[in-house]
């Protein structure tokens, strides 16, 4: 009886939630009818000025000399929202000096002002930008929300947290969203499209990035060429339209199977793949036949022998530019 075991892949999926996006809506954080700071360097520069609307060196939260983050800015939105992301405002954006922005911080959510939080997003930045914005990918209903501040400037020696203004995006409308999978492989590469949109949507309008359309909701594409690929979404409804756009979204990758690059793929390379087989999970161990994995699997085995059957053009013919080892 065998005690060893055997695992040909072992993945871990991560939820894509969140996007690099700037939120349109209202800045609810304005209306927040509760709001506390963990420390504050005087009543002066309290939660308050925070979310006030105005973004100058006079009007900002700042944290209590001497405490050490993480620092927290916490608030009671008033009721259950729906929110399409936030947006936090640098001091640089006030005109103060750019070291004094912040470079981590955490944008969390709870069923109460006392917690326990849940972490949404965690941002690391380099602290260059005015100001610091993420978008969900769909809203989500939150009523109670949190800044936490971990690293609040780029200055080693400065701990302060410095806030001119920190704001909590609603949703009010048709907001486009999608997602795919796979995002990257071996070409072709057969991509299923995911709608996510909110609102009222009657028509979608899909373009792949390789000169393709669709009209449907959920659609099928494959990808026959090797690149990358930006993708848009735009819905309609009765509400309006919106537009997604995911920049370099999808990676279309060659099959490299001109083993010798000598421009064709033929029974030298046949045979090199040959003498790398290894079978089903076996390492490779020869590092002159890394190249021989084709489809990135760190084994040489028949799924193998069947890709590169897909290039074969025989000797002095040109292979095909998906089979190019260049």
């Amino acid at each position: 009886m065998s005690t060893t075991a055997r695992i040909a892949e072992f993945e871990v999926i991560a939820e894509e939630n969140i996007a690099l996006d700037t939120p349109l809506g209202p800045n609810v954080a304005r209306n927040a009818i509760t709001a506390t700071v963990s420390s504050q360097f005087n009543p002066a520069y309290g939660a308050d000025k925070a979310i006030d609307g105005v973004i100058s060196e006079a009007s900002k939260w700042t944290s209590a000399e001497g405490v050490r983050p993480p620092h927290t800015l916490t608030l009671d939105l008033g009721q259950t929202r729906s929110i399409a992301g936030f947006i936090l405002r640098q001091p640089s954006a006030a005109g103060e000096a750019g070291q004094l922005n912040a470079t981590e911080f955490a944008f969390q959510s709870a069923r109460s002002m006392t917690g326990p939080w849940y972490t949404e997003t965690y941002v690391l930045t380099d602290g260059v930008a005015p100001f610091e914005a993420r978008s969900f990918i769909a809203p989500k209903d939150l009523r109670y929300v949190r800044l936490e501040m971990t690293n609040p400037s780029i200055a080693s020696f400065d701990h302060y947290a410095r806030v001119p203004e920190f704001e909590v995006i609603e949703f009010t409308g048709l907001a486009a969203a999608f997602t795919a999978a796979p995002t990257t492989g071996l070409s072709p590469l057969q991509v299923q499209f995911t709608d996510q949109s909110i609102g009222d949507v009657n028509t979608w309008q899909w373009t792949f990035g390789d000169s393709s359309e669709s009209t449907q909701k959920n659609p099928m594409h494959t990808y026959t060429t090797p690149g990358t690929y930006t993708v848009t979404l735009k819905v309609t409804g009765p509400e309006g339209n919106d537009t997604m756009t995911r920049t370099n979204y999808i990676q279309v990758n060659p099959i490299k199977a001109d083993f010798d690059t000598d421009g064709d793929v033929d029974q030298t390379d046949f045979g090199h793949l040959q003498e790398c087989y290894t079978g089903p999970g076996a390492p490779i161990s020869d590092p002159n036949c890394e190249s021989t994995d084709l489809d990135n699997d760190n084994d040489v085995d028949q799924n193998d022998f069947a890709l590169i059957q897909q290039c074969i053009s025989g000797a002095n013919t040109p292979t095909e530019p998906i089979c190019a080892n260049r």
